[in-house]
Parts: C-alpha cells; structure tokens; sequence
C-alpha cells in the first residue's frame, strides 16, 4: 500500500507593536507499508518521506528502502536481557529528540516541568553531542523566516559539545529569565503563546564504526512509554544484533529502558547519515552509538 500527500501553509502577522509579516509554504509526501513473511516469520514495515519540494522525493527509492528494511527484520531471535552497547538509528534517535524537545523550552522550565533549569553552562551529554535548532535551513521541512510575535528567526546552538548553552524562548520567557530571545515563539490561531522548536536536530560527527551491540532501528510507544518531565523511558523497540562491525540477525521482543539525559551523556560516537522525521516539529539524527543501555528481554 502507498500514498501520496501535499500540504501548504499560508500564514500572516501583524501586532500592535509594528511587527507584519507574511509566509508560505508547504510539504509533499510519499510512503507505503508492506508486509513481508518468510516461513513462520512475519513483518510488517512502513516509510513516509518527505520534501519541500515534489521532485525531491523518489517513490522507486523509497519503495526499496521500505523492502530493505522489512526484510532485515524478518527471522528474528529473542533478545536475552542485559545491559548492551546501543547504536540508535536516526529514526530511532530523532524520536528521543522529541522527547527532549519539551525540556529545552523555557516555557517548561518555568513551569517546572524541565530537569534542565539551572544547568545552563553544565555538560549535559557527552562531547560529541551538539544540538542545534536551525528555521533558516534552505531546505528545512518547518522553515521560517520569523517565529509567532515576528522575531527573525535564527540558528541556535541548545547543547555545544556536550554543554547547555540555551533554552528555546519566546519574548516572555526570555524577559522572565533575563535571558536572549531565540524566536521560538509557537502559537495556532486558537491556541495561547507557547515555545516550540523547528528543525532540531544532532550535528553529525563522522566518527561512528558498528562494533557489537544492538542497533535499534525503532521505538514504539513513545508518548505513552517516555516522561517528557523525567526524562525516564522505557520502550518497546526493533533492532538488530551487530558484531564484528556486521549485522548477524534481528532482535524482538524487549524493551530498553533508561533516562535520556544519562544516554546522552554515554554517547561515544555520532555517524554522518543525518536524516529527519517530522513530528510535531523536524526531528533530525545521524545514527549515534551509547556505551550501554538497559534491555529487558527473554
């Protein structure tokens, strides 16, 4: 099964403080599910990509690469519980992203709801982790020239080599911390002001080499299965066994649990195969290995 999809945004600003406006812009998307089965062994897979532009996407493209991701799933072994090497593929990681995304917001810092008020300037994760929030990116799927109260958008660097260098703010935040504003203002026509990222995602680093360890390819579960507060997670997943740098079976039925800000914290290596999931923002990862994680499994 496929589908196809176009979206287009129009928007306009205009304040009693002279900030005016306009935007346009829009999506196209493609994807499709399949399921694959091989004697006893049954897989379902599916992909949904997407572009700025309609001749960005390749449906023959995208049609293999769902196959080939199927099918690396299919016969696989009960994964006995251990503490493991982890290597999380971007979708995988770009979902933890998420995750982390209400903790950055100054909003939810205010609120307390974010275990990162007053850690500005503290290593939160390891040296090879830099998290950047980019609206100006060329081709960027929530590009924007200006964020909500009309403040220009701008690149910001939330977490450089490991330390929390900002929260996302909007003006109000920013004046209740004694802080810049970044313009991530974030408002719906019928919704109140809040504070929402763009294009956030983990800068890749090139210095990745699968060893042994898991790679996981997805979570499941994750608004039910992670605490946006905590930071706790512990969540259903799909993976695959590595060793000697080689792919030698896939992995089901267990779990990985642990604390978002310890994982990245534990991040040893970052690849340079960036890819981006739309969310409730973009979400975007290389594939990152961490030293260790809790699985729970046969």
């Amino acid at each position: 099964m496929g589908g196809y999809m176009e979206k287009e945004v129009r928007m306009a600003l205009s304040s009693t403080l002279g900030a005016e406006g306009a935007l346009r812009t829009g999506l196209a998307g493609l994807g499709g599910s399949l399921v694959m089965g091989d004697g006893p062994s049954l897989k379902q897979g599916w992909d949904f990509k997407l572009a700025k532009e309609f001749h960005a996407l390749d449906p023959g493209r995208t049609a293999l690469e769902i196959r080939e991701k199927t099918a690396r799933l299919l016969n696989a072994k009960p994964l006995p519980t251990g503490r493991y090497r982890a290597y999380l593929e971007p979708k995988a990681m770009a979902g933890l992203l998420y995750v982390l995304s209400r903790s950055l917001s100054a909003k939810s810092a205010l609120e307390g709801k974010s275990r990162l008020l007053n850690r500005l300037g503290e290593r939160i994760a390891s040296e090879w982790v830099t998290l950047v929030d980019d609206p100006t990116l060329e081709k960027g799927l929530v590009s924007r020239p200006f964020d909500a109260e009309g403040t220009p958008a701008r690149r910001t660097v939330v977490v450089e080599k490991g330390i929390f260098k900002t929260f996302l703010h909007n003006a109000e935040t920013a004046r209740a911390l004694g802080q810049e504003n970044t313009g991530h203002a974030f408002r719906t026509y019928r919704g109140i002001l809040d504070v929402a990222p763009t294009n956030l995602y983990l800068e890749p680093v090139g210095n990745l080499r699968l060893e042994k360890g898991v790679l996981i390819t997805e979570f499941m579960g994750l608004h039910a299965g992670a605490n946006p507060v905590s930071l706790d997670f512990s969540l259903q997943a799909l993976g695959l066994w590595v060793e000697e740098g080689e792919v030698r079976y896939a992995v089901e039925n267990f779990a990985v649990s642990g604390n978002l800000l310890e994982l990245l914290q534990g991040v040893e290596a970052v690849g340079d195969d960036l890819d981006w999931t739309l969310l409730d923002a973009a979400y975007g990862s290389p594939t990152v290995a961490v030293a260790e994680l809790s699985f729970a499994g046969a």
